[in-house]
């Protein structure tokens, strides 16, 4: 959905994400539908 790989979810499970990792959740967190619409230009 988002284009992100699963071995890279698995980390953020154990590692909180920094930089444009935690900029890309927060936004997904906040303004899902919004981060959707971008995601799919």
């Amino acid at each position: 959905m988002i284009g992100v790989k699963v071995i890279t979810l698995q980390n953020w499970e154990l590692h909180k994400p920094t930089g444009t990792a935690a900029a890309l959740l927060t936004i997904v967190a906040l303004e899902p539908e919004a981060a959707l619409r971008a995601l799919q230009r």
